[in-house]
């Protein structure tokens, strides 16, 4: 729903309660991912890592904070110490797509991943990141074969009936793909038909529905300028949330020398500094 004060201070008095209910520290965490405090985030999950130190989901939580700092350094050594509770694990196959993917490296990143679609077939996070990664590079049909396998409603007009409520962003790419892949019409349709949900019923349920990113659909539409007011909106509230990868869709290349989505980025970058800049001052007082 968007309301992040409220749903702080529910977590904070569960935290009164049981100062050892590791659980509520990891929520905190990510309430403070949502709205874009990711120094605030690392925080919490260590607070959280402090009651539960061999939780290897506390370290993904963690490297999603470091990626959105631009913190590849500690990256890296978020890696070594899940490699150092567990060398087989397999989310170091996950930390290596990551970190192959922030790197713009779609061939390693791949590599990773059909590792890890050998162990975990049609696990729907694989597939998610596979789609992802053709997106990334372009390659279409890869990419609808994925998306087709994670969301197989979302192809037919027939049954994407609520399907497309439950991503923005995927069915907007959805769209984007049929498009490109020989399904014009259908693609036109459901653009048009998240755009409506978008713009028309999804603002009667949240507070702040720019939360749910609809950029490219606007770019789809050929409005540029309500693209833009959305990227710039959701960065003024805090929701940045894997900016780094949702700029390397090849959709928003179109709007990289568009002055407004330069000044845009130059904000996110004051925003890392500061952020960093919290982080280091933490660490020197103990707190991480």
């Amino acid at each position: 729903m968007g309301r992040f004060d409220e749903a702080q201070q529910h977590i904070e008095r569960v935290i009164q309660r049981d100062p050892e209910f590791s659980a509520a520290f990891q929520y905190m965490a990510l309430l403070k991912e949502e709205t874009g405090d990711y120094d605030e985030m690392l925080y919490w999950i260590h607070r959280s890592q402090e009651i539960d130190p061999g939780n290897p989901r506390l370290l993904i939580n963690e490297t999603s904070a470091l990626t959105a700092l631009d913190d590849m350094e500690r990256f890296e050594s978020v890696r070594k110490k899940l490699e150092k509770i567990n060398p087989q694990h397999l989310f170091l196959a996950v930390l290596d797509m990551i970190g192959a993917m922030y790197a713009g490296n779609a061939a390693s990143a791949l590599e990773s991943l059909n590792w890890l679609s050998q162990r975990l077939a049609g696990n729907p996070m694989v597939l998610n990141s596979l789609g992802g990664i053709h997106v990334m590079d372009g390659n279409l049909s890869g990419a609808r074969s994925a998306y087709e396998k994670l969301e197989p409603q979302l192809w037919d007009r027939e049954t994407w009936g609520q399907a497309y409520k439950k991503s923005i962003s995927l069915s907007c790419t959805v769209a984007w793909i049929m498009m490109g892949t020989g399904d014009e019409t259908p693609g036109r349709e459901l653009l048009a038909t998240v755009l409506a949900y978008y713009e028309t019923e999804l603002p009667n349920y949240l507070d702040y529905p720019e939360r749910y990113d609809a950029t490219v659909c606007y770019l789809l539409a050929g409005d540029t300028d309500k693209a833009l007011s959305l990227v710039e909106l959701q960065v003024e509230n805090g929701f940045y949330y894997s900016w780094w990868q949702r700029v390397r869709h090849p959709m928003l290349q179109q709007l990289r020398s568009e002055p407004r989505f330069v000044k845009v980025e130059q904000q996110l970058d004051e925003m890392q500094a500061q952020q960093r800049e919290n982080v280091r001052r933490m660490e020197a007082e103990g707190k991480l």
